[in-house]
């Protein structure tokens, strides 16, 4: 008998999982791509697979076969039974076996698995095709996605598609259990909203009305960490229970923040709002009211700030998108990653967060780094797009820092001085050091944390002046 390494990854995400702007849909397409890459190997119990790594779309999985012919099989097998079981049906994965030799076999295999689910990933279609229905009286769209053909009915009567039906109803049913699944005890009694029209009511302030925000995080050189330390199997399944567990232990944190703060985190009917898009592996999103985002991405960035393994470092990027709720989700999803990966070119050697309020779903237009540069004024001397990242090591703190200065600097002045710094910097500096001196005096301990976190001179202004309607106000 030989060894064989298996690789699943779904794919084609936009296609398939962030096809609507349906909250439910979006769920249960998420939550069955994190489903099978773990059932897989209960659900087929004749061919003995043994899991070495199980994230949020890619699974790993070691098993036994006579020949390549024999191990064919058992990648047909893991096929099919992805396709033609609901709801992982209406998603696309690829999957690939290839063998998996002694000493450094674990890591040329697992770069051979992944060539090879790219290659198939180029073969195959971008969106799961449906099992063809020759009934010529479906003559509609799904009214959720706009695309499948509506043969179901749906929320209101609506047609809707099979493939949205099953997900969105995997979505509601899934939710609750994955919560539970995740951080146990926490999450009893928390009930969860449903769609974006909940997730951003009861706003604490007008500006906030109806409006989210959008939290991607991103393992920095994961890949290259895991290939360092992991040289066998049993590495790389200690690397994927610590992650596992450094994830819950951050959820868990949030859900606990959450109950403590209901008032901030509910609906008028006492439904908790935050939602998962993306969970496990090296990266996660999350989404929740605009006024909860950034304590979201402060709660996380504190918490991974001791995270190791075996010694080495773990960093992170961040991604941090403040938007209206009708804003398109699958370009908000491709901004906040796009903004972490400005925060991983940067720097991979340290955690760094880059955020974006949007008034406008163009907002940042089609180059999101000239975009940046552009915001920077030419005259704050040696001001560069790097001063807008933030250090997810300085940001603990940070929002009640962000209240107590907030309360003692005018805003009207704040955004003059602003404006000013672009055409004249020394009338600027004139207008905003009066305030700076009486903060230096009144408020040390908060002004030197928002330093350390936002820099000094215009970076100061300018990022307190951005985030004013949407930090320290969920509390």
């Amino acid at each position: 008998m030989n060894d064989y390494l298996l690789r699943i990854e779904g794919m084609n995400m936009d296609a398939t999982v962030l096809d609507t702007h349906d909250l439910s849909t979006i769920r249960g397409s998420s939550l069955a791509l994190l489903e099978a890459v773990r059932k897989v190997g209960a659900a087929l119990p004749r061919i003995a697979l043994h899991p070495i790594s199980t994230g949020a779309s890619i699974g790993l999985y070691s098993f036994a076969a006579a020949a390549d012919p024999d191990a064919a099989k058992v990648r047909d097998e893991v096929d099919t039974w992805l396709r033609t079981t609901e709801p992982y049906s209406y998603l696309v994965f690829a999957v690939d076996v290839v063998p998996l030799g002694e000493g450094e076999g674990l890591a040329l295999a697992q770069e051979a698995a992944i060539a090879a689910n790219r290659w198939r990933q180029l073969r195959v279609s971008t969106v799961a095709l449906p099992r063809w229905n020759t009934d010529k009286g479906h003559r509609y769209a799904c009214a959720i996605d706009h695309v499948r053909v509506a043969t179901e009915r749906g929320p209101g009567g609506k047609r809707i598609s099979k493939s949205t039906l099953e997900r969105r109803g995997h979505g509601r049913k899934a939710k609750q259990k994955f919560y539970q699944g995740e951080v146990g005890p926490i999450a009893e009694g928390m009930e969860f909203v449903n769609d974006f029209e909940a997730l951003t009511e009861n706003a604490p302030t007008e500006a906030l009305e109806r409006k989210m925000a959008v939290f991607y995080a991103d393992g920095n050189s994961f890949s290259k960490t895991r290939q360092k330390l992991c040289k066998e199997s049993p590495d790389l399944q200690e690397w994927d229970k610590e992650l596992r567990a450094k994830r819950r232990d951050f959820l868990r944190k949030l859900l606990a923040h959450m109950k403590a703060n209901a008032a901030a985190w509910t609906t008028k009917s006492g439904e908790y709002q935050l939602e998962v898009l993306l969970w496990g592996g090296d990266e996660f999103l999350l989404v929740t009211p605009a006024w909860n985002g950034w304590t979201a991405a402060e709660l996380f960035f504190t918490a991974a700030a001791s995270w190791a393994f075996r010694g080495t470092q773990l960093h992170h990027a961040g991604g941090l998108v403040f938007c209206h709720h009708k804003a398109p989700i699958q370009r908000i999803r491709r901004l906040a990653e796009d903004l972490a990966g400005l925060a991983k070119k940067e720097d991979r050697s340290r955690s760094l967060l880059a955020y974006e309020v949007l008034e406008a779903f163009d907002h940042t237009g089609g180059n999101l780094e000239r975009y940046r540069a552009g915001r920077c004024p030419a005259g704050a001397a040696g001001v560069t797009p790097a001063a807008l990242l933030l250090s997810g090591d300085s940001i603990d703190g940070a929002e009640e820092a962000v209240k107590a200065v907030r309360s003692a600097i005018p805003r009207g002045r704040l955004q003059r001085a602003t404006g000013l710094w672009r055409t004249d910097p020394d009338g600027a500096k004139a207008l905003i050091e009066p305030v700076y001196d009486e903060l230096k005096a009144q408020n040390p301990a908060e002004l030197g944390r928002l330093e350390a976190l936002f820099g000094t001179g215009w970076p100061l202004w300018a990022h307190l002046l951005e985030l004013w309607d949407y930090v320290g106000r969920g509390d």
